[in-house]
Protein backbone atom coordinates (compact mmCIF):
# COMPACT_ATOMS: atom_id res chain seq x y z
CA UNK A 1 0.00 0.00 0.00
CA UNK A 2 1.02 3.59 -0.90
CA UNK A 3 0.38 6.84 0.98
CA UNK A 4 1.19 10.45 -0.26
CA UNK A 5 0.36 13.48 1.96
CA UNK A 6 0.70 17.17 2.53
CA UNK A 7 0.15 19.58 4.75
CA UNK A 8 0.76 23.93 5.19
CA UNK A 9 0.49 24.51 2.08
CA UNK A 10 -1.52 27.95 2.95
CA UNK A 11 -2.75 28.38 -0.49
CA UNK A 12 -4.33 31.63 -1.29
CA UNK A 13 -5.00 34.15 -4.17
CA UNK A 14 -2.30 36.26 -2.89
CA UNK A 15 0.20 33.39 -3.80
CA UNK A 16 -0.62 32.28 -7.27
CA UNK A 17 2.36 30.06 -7.29
CA UNK A 18 1.18 28.00 -4.62
CA UNK A 19 -1.61 26.50 -6.34
CA UNK A 20 0.84 25.74 -9.12
CA UNK A 21 2.94 23.57 -6.33
CA UNK A 22 -0.20 21.72 -4.68
CA UNK A 23 -0.52 20.99 -8.48
CA UNK A 24 2.43 19.68 -9.41
CA UNK A 25 1.85 17.40 -5.85
CA UNK A 26 -1.71 16.09 -6.90
CA UNK A 27 0.70 15.00 -10.53
CA UNK A 28 3.25 13.84 -9.04
CA UNK A 29 4.44 9.80 -9.83
CA UNK A 30 3.77 9.09 -5.67
CA UNK A 31 0.42 10.69 -5.59
CA UNK A 32 -0.71 9.13 -9.02
CA UNK A 33 0.26 5.72 -7.48
CA UNK A 34 -0.74 6.02 -3.94
CA UNK A 35 -3.72 3.80 -2.56
CA UNK A 36 -4.63 6.89 -0.31
CA UNK A 37 -4.04 10.41 -0.02
CA UNK A 38 -3.73 12.40 3.40
CA UNK A 39 -4.51 16.29 3.90
CA UNK A 40 -3.00 17.14 7.04
CA UNK A 41 -4.36 20.40 7.74
CA UNK A 42 -3.41 24.22 6.68
CA UNK A 43 -3.63 23.55 3.24
CA UNK A 44 -5.32 26.85 2.89
CA UNK A 45 -4.16 30.05 4.35
CA UNK A 46 -7.95 30.68 5.53
CA UNK A 47 -10.96 28.02 4.92
CA UNK A 48 -13.37 28.68 7.88
CA UNK A 49 -16.95 27.10 7.54
CA UNK A 50 -19.39 25.67 5.68
CA UNK A 51 -19.11 27.99 2.70
CA UNK A 52 -20.16 26.73 -0.61
CA UNK A 53 -18.50 30.26 -2.11
CA UNK A 54 -15.37 28.31 -1.41
CA UNK A 55 -16.31 25.55 -4.05
CA UNK A 56 -16.30 28.32 -6.43
CA UNK A 57 -13.22 30.29 -5.35
CA UNK A 58 -10.54 27.34 -5.32
CA UNK A 59 -13.12 25.02 -8.45
CA UNK A 60 -9.59 23.47 -9.57
CA UNK A 61 -8.56 22.75 -6.14
CA UNK A 62 -12.00 20.96 -5.71
CA UNK A 63 -11.75 19.43 -9.19
CA UNK A 64 -8.43 18.19 -8.38
CA UNK A 65 -9.37 16.21 -5.41
CA UNK A 66 -12.54 14.65 -7.43
CA UNK A 67 -10.20 13.19 -9.82
CA UNK A 68 -8.31 11.52 -7.00
CA UNK A 69 -11.76 10.46 -6.06
CA UNK A 70 -12.70 8.94 -9.44
CA UNK A 71 -9.00 7.38 -9.45
CA UNK A 72 -10.68 4.99 -6.36
CA UNK A 73 -7.75 6.70 -3.99
CA UNK A 74 -8.95 7.19 -0.65
CA UNK A 75 -8.66 10.66 0.73
CA UNK A 76 -8.44 11.56 4.51
CA UNK A 77 -8.80 15.60 5.40
CA UNK A 78 -7.62 16.74 9.08
CA UNK A 79 -8.87 20.38 9.76
CA UNK A 80 -6.01 22.33 10.74
CA UNK A 81 -6.03 26.05 12.67
CA UNK A 82 -6.55 27.82 9.22
CA UNK A 83 -9.04 25.56 7.73
CA UNK A 84 -11.83 24.31 10.01
CA UNK A 85 -15.12 23.65 10.41
CA UNK A 86 -15.00 22.87 6.59
CA UNK A 87 -16.01 19.08 6.59
CA UNK A 88 -19.92 19.80 5.44
CA UNK A 89 -18.02 21.91 2.69
CA UNK A 90 -16.44 18.67 0.96
CA UNK A 91 -19.27 16.22 1.52
CA UNK A 92 -21.24 18.82 -0.27
CA UNK A 93 -19.08 19.00 -3.20
CA UNK A 94 -18.50 15.16 -3.45
CA UNK A 95 -21.86 14.19 -2.72
CA UNK A 96 -22.33 16.17 -5.68
CA UNK A 97 -20.32 15.66 -8.08
CA UNK A 98 -18.81 12.14 -7.01
CA UNK A 99 -21.93 10.71 -5.48
CA UNK A 100 -20.58 6.57 -6.36
CA UNK A 101 -16.87 7.74 -5.45
CA UNK A 102 -17.93 9.47 -1.60
CA UNK A 103 -17.26 6.30 0.54
CA UNK A 104 -13.55 6.71 -0.43
CA UNK A 105 -13.39 10.34 1.25
CA UNK A 106 -13.18 10.89 4.82
CA UNK A 107 -12.78 13.94 7.03
CA UNK A 108 -10.61 14.19 10.73
CA UNK A 109 -11.63 16.89 12.87
CA UNK A 110 -8.68 16.21 15.17
CA UNK A 111 -6.33 12.80 14.47
CA UNK A 112 -6.77 9.21 13.58
CA UNK A 113 -4.90 5.97 13.32
CA UNK A 114 -4.80 3.52 10.61
CA UNK A 115 -3.39 0.39 9.07
CA UNK A 116 -0.53 1.05 6.14
CA UNK A 117 1.42 -1.69 5.24
CA UNK A 118 0.78 -3.46 8.92
CA UNK A 119 2.18 -0.30 10.78
CA UNK A 120 -0.12 2.05 13.16
CA UNK A 121 0.01 5.52 11.24
CA UNK A 122 -1.10 8.22 12.95
CA UNK A 123 -2.74 11.35 10.97
CA UNK A 124 -2.81 14.88 13.06
CA UNK A 125 -2.57 18.52 12.23
CA UNK A 126 0.77 18.55 14.59
CA UNK A 127 -0.52 21.06 16.75
CA UNK A 128 -0.70 18.34 19.84
CA UNK A 129 3.23 19.07 19.25
CA UNK A 130 2.73 22.27 20.74
CA UNK A 131 1.69 21.21 23.80
CA UNK A 132 3.18 23.67 26.11
CA UNK A 133 1.31 26.79 24.10
CA UNK A 134 -0.89 27.53 26.66
CA UNK A 135 -2.25 30.21 24.79
CA UNK A 136 -2.86 28.41 21.66
CA UNK A 137 -4.50 25.72 23.65
CA UNK A 138 -7.06 28.25 24.73
CA UNK A 139 -7.63 29.61 21.11
CA UNK A 140 -8.09 26.20 19.70
CA UNK A 141 -10.65 25.14 22.26
CA UNK A 142 -13.08 28.49 21.02
CA UNK A 143 -12.51 28.03 17.19
CA UNK A 144 -13.16 24.20 17.54
CA UNK A 145 -16.22 24.68 19.43
CA UNK A 146 -19.83 24.22 18.14
CA UNK A 147 -21.10 27.66 19.15
CA UNK A 148 -18.22 29.39 16.61
CA UNK A 149 -18.87 26.80 14.17
CA UNK A 150 -22.39 28.01 14.31
CA UNK A 151 -21.52 31.75 14.36
CA UNK A 152 -19.21 30.96 11.04
CA UNK A 153 -21.76 29.25 9.39
CA UNK A 154 -25.22 30.91 10.25
CA UNK A 155 -23.96 34.21 11.31
CA UNK A 156 -21.89 35.66 9.38
CA UNK A 157 -21.42 35.96 5.66
CA UNK A 158 -18.59 35.01 3.29
CA UNK A 159 -16.77 37.47 2.79
CA UNK A 160 -16.80 38.82 6.48
CA UNK A 161 -15.45 35.43 6.96
CA UNK A 162 -12.52 35.44 4.35
CA UNK A 163 -11.89 39.19 5.29
CA UNK A 164 -11.21 38.60 8.91
CA UNK A 165 -9.81 34.89 8.42
CA UNK A 166 -7.36 36.60 6.15
CA UNK A 167 -6.57 39.62 8.73
CA UNK A 168 -6.28 36.96 11.35
CA UNK A 169 -3.82 35.00 9.41
CA UNK A 170 -1.72 37.81 8.34
CA UNK A 171 -0.98 39.21 11.87
CA UNK A 172 -0.65 35.48 13.42
CA UNK A 173 2.07 35.23 10.49
CA UNK A 174 3.76 38.73 12.03
CA UNK A 175 3.96 37.49 15.51
CA UNK A 176 5.39 34.38 14.39
CA UNK A 177 8.46 35.90 12.24
CA UNK A 178 8.93 38.45 14.95
CA UNK A 179 9.60 35.53 17.32
CA UNK A 180 9.96 32.10 16.07
CA UNK A 181 13.36 30.39 17.02
CA UNK A 182 13.89 27.98 14.45
CA UNK A 183 16.44 25.34 16.94
CA UNK A 184 14.22 25.92 19.92
CA UNK A 185 11.22 25.47 18.49
CA UNK A 186 12.65 22.24 16.48
CA UNK A 187 13.36 20.84 20.09
CA UNK A 188 10.32 22.04 21.72
CA UNK A 189 8.36 20.05 18.99
CA UNK A 190 10.32 16.94 19.42
CA UNK A 191 9.72 17.19 23.40
CA UNK A 192 6.20 17.42 21.92
CA UNK A 193 6.86 14.43 19.68
CA UNK A 194 7.97 12.48 23.17
CA UNK A 195 5.19 13.59 24.90
CA UNK A 196 2.53 12.24 21.93
CA UNK A 197 4.25 8.66 22.04
CA UNK A 198 2.57 9.06 26.14
CA UNK A 199 -0.61 9.31 24.63
CA UNK A 200 -1.20 7.41 21.49
CA UNK A 201 -0.59 4.41 19.96
CA UNK A 202 1.16 4.56 16.69
CA UNK A 203 4.58 3.66 14.66
CA UNK A 204 4.60 6.47 12.42
CA UNK A 205 3.28 9.87 13.02
CA UNK A 206 2.51 12.15 9.89
CA UNK A 207 2.10 15.63 11.33
CA UNK A 208 2.09 19.50 9.86
CA UNK A 209 1.48 22.94 11.93
CA UNK A 210 5.42 23.50 12.92
CA UNK A 211 6.37 24.48 9.47
CA UNK A 212 9.83 22.36 10.26
CA UNK A 213 10.93 19.97 8.18
CA UNK A 214 11.14 16.71 10.15
CA UNK A 215 12.27 13.10 9.59
CA UNK A 216 13.04 11.70 13.18
CA UNK A 217 13.06 8.58 15.08
CA UNK A 218 12.80 8.49 19.09
CA UNK A 219 12.46 4.88 20.41
CA UNK A 220 11.68 3.35 17.33
CA UNK A 221 8.51 5.48 16.92
CA UNK A 222 9.20 7.96 13.48
CA UNK A 223 7.78 11.55 12.99
CA UNK A 224 7.86 13.02 9.35
CA UNK A 225 6.64 16.58 8.86
CA UNK A 226 6.87 18.22 5.57
CA UNK A 227 7.30 21.68 6.80
CA UNK A 228 6.32 24.66 4.96
CA UNK A 229 5.70 23.14 1.67
CA UNK A 230 5.76 26.57 -0.42
CA UNK A 231 9.49 26.44 0.76
CA UNK A 232 10.57 23.07 1.77
CA UNK A 233 8.22 21.59 -1.73
CA UNK A 234 8.45 18.22 0.19
CA UNK A 235 5.42 15.73 0.78
CA UNK A 236 5.46 12.84 3.11
CA UNK A 237 5.26 9.28 1.19
CA UNK A 238 5.14 5.58 2.52
CA UNK A 239 5.35 2.43 0.79
CA UNK A 240 6.24 -1.25 1.29
CA UNK A 241 9.90 -0.28 1.74
CA UNK A 242 10.09 2.75 3.24
CA UNK A 243 8.52 5.93 4.96
CA UNK A 244 10.47 8.94 3.79
CA UNK A 245 9.86 12.89 2.93
CA UNK A 246 10.20 13.40 -1.29
CA UNK A 247 10.57 16.82 -3.13
CA UNK A 248 9.08 17.82 -5.81
CA UNK A 249 12.31 17.97 -7.71
CA UNK A 250 13.15 14.32 -6.52
CA UNK A 251 9.77 13.67 -8.32
CA UNK A 252 9.99 14.56 -11.17
CA UNK A 253 13.42 13.02 -12.16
Amino acid sequence: MKLSSISDVHLSPSYPERFKLFSQFISSKEVQESDIVVLLGDIFDIMVGNKKQYINAYQEYFNQLGGLLEADKKIFIVEGNHDFHTGEVYHYYFKKNHPDKIHNYQHIKSHKVISVNNKKVYLGHGDVLDYKNEAYKRWKSIYSSKLFKVITNILIPYKLVDHLGHRASKNSKKRSRDTFNYEASKDLYREGFVNMLQEYDFDIALTGHTHIKEDYIKDGKKLLNNGFFPQTKSFIYLDENNESLITLEESLK
